[in-house]
């Protein structure tokens, strides 16, 4: 149970950071640059962050070395996929598919590969919680291309190997690795120089792009802190919890908290196929934690 809370204290902090990103994403746009450059400074800032509240200490080894950058690899690959699905269509769609893939990928892998089982009531659950997240959607439709849908699979692909990489190394038994306030320094660290590689590919873009100081170096630090606590937190679950049961509860969370982070900070109007799907999630993880 106790566990169970921390998953939720996360799904609460990464609600949070949605609602701390939009800030920016409200003055700088979801363009390509945006993104990039918004990744790069986040993972300075919060490689920089950790390492002074750590006492100046980071722990390395190859093992932990290697999962950070996969990583960065997985989740700077589906941001930059993502950007390309957002020009073509549907945002909310690659919102669905990122997050199913968060969910279902290290599902299947605890299924697999891990020899967890999961009771009825459990698996009723997590039907139900992909229901709630296509429901969240709204309407889907809309005609678009093979491609375009690759592109969705390939999404959900990836943030499944993002969430598979740290359960695999918080339960790592034969190769050393680093605790998990270490892992979140060398996570942001190789987060900032994937992105400032991506940099010099972006600067022929025709648009018009100034980081503002102190504003906009103030919402990056807070989404830098933010999310790396609700990923530490995420850490100590893997560290505890099947991943049947760990990552459904962080995702029926989440959105549960956006929710209400969009209609007390942004005041949103929730449709009652929205307010349903926020119901469907309530369920859903309360099956999961008790």
């Amino acid at each position: 149970m106790f566990y169970s809370l921390l998953m939720i204290l996360s799904a609460f902090a990464y609600a949070c950071n949605f609602a701390v990103t939009k800030v920016y994403q409200l003055e700088k746009g979801n363009g390509p640059k945006a993104g990039v450059v918004f990744n790069c400074i986040c993972g300075l800032l919060g490689a920089v962050l950790y390492f002074a509240f750590g006492g100046f200490k980071c722990d390395v080894t190859a093992y932990s070395l290697i999962m950070a950058f996969l990583m960065t690899l997985f989740a700077g690959s589906y941001t930059m996929v993502g950007f390309k699905i957002m020009s073509m269509g549907n945002m909310t769609i690659y919102t669905v598919f990122l997050m199913l893939g968060g969910m279902v990928g290290p599902y299947i892998y605890g299924l697999l590969f891990l020899d967890e089982t999961i009771t009825l009531s459990k698996f009723i659950a997590i039907i139900v919680m992909i229901v709630a997240v296509i429901t969240q959607s709204g309407k889907l439709g809309g005609k678009q291309s093979l491609k375009y849908y690759m592109l969705c699979v390939l999404v959900f692909a990836l943030n499944g190997g993002c969430s598979i990489v740290s359960k695999m190394h918080q339960i790592e038994q034969v190769h050393s690795i680093v605790d998990p306030e270490s892992f979140l320094i060398l996570k942001n660290a190789t987060r900032f120089l994937f992105f400032a590689l991506l940099i010099p590919f972006f600067n022929k873009e025709n648009i018009q792009f100034k980081v503002k100081l102190p504003k906009t170096l103030l919402v990056i630090a807070a989404s830098a802190v933010i999310s790396g606590v609700g990923y530490v937190l995420q850490l100590f679950g893997a560290s505890n919890l099947p991943a049947t049961i760990q990552f459904p509860i962080i995702t029926g969370g989440t959105i549960v908290f956006s929710a209400f982070f969009d209609v007390l900070v942004y005041k949103a109007k929730l449709s009652a196929l929205q307010i349903f799907s926020v119901v469907l999630c309530v369920v859903s993880t309360i099956v999961f934690v008790l």
